[in-house]
C-alpha cells in the first residue's frame, strides 16, 4: 500500500485583518472614515511590522498599496485600528 506524503501542519498567521469598515458619507462626501483593524493571536511578544504592506485589490484585479509600515514599526498588543482617508481634501 502506498504511503501518503507528509505535510507540514498549517501555521496560524502572525497578523490578520479582523474588521473593515468601508467608510460612510459625511456632508455629501462618500467613503470617509474607513477603518481597518489588524489583530494577532499571540500578543505575548512585540511583532515587528517593518515591511508589512496593507493593500487593496479591486474587482478588476488591480492592486493598490495603501500602507507599507516603515522601519521600526512595532505592534505590542492584540490589535491595532488604522484610519484610512482616501483623500487629503479637508474641505
Amino acid at each position: 500500500m502506498a504511503r501518503l506524503p507528509a505535510f507540514a501542519e498549517p501555521t496560524k498567521p502572525e497578523l490578520f485583518i479582523k474588521a473593515v469598515n468601508p467608510g460612510y458619507t459625511v456632508d455629501g462626501k462618500s467613503n470617509v472614515g474607513e477603518f481597518i483593524e489588524l489583530a494577532r493571536l499571540n500578543a505575548d511578544t512585540p511583532l515587528s511590522l517593518t515591511g508589512f504592506i496593507l493593500g487593496y485589490t479591486n474587482s478588476s484585479g488591480n492592486f493598490s498599496n495603501l500602507l507599507e509600515f516603515p522601519e521600526n514599526s512595532w505592534m505590542t498588543g492584540e490589535s491595532i485600528i488604522l484610519h484610512y482617508s482616501g483623500s487629503n481634501d479637508e474641505s
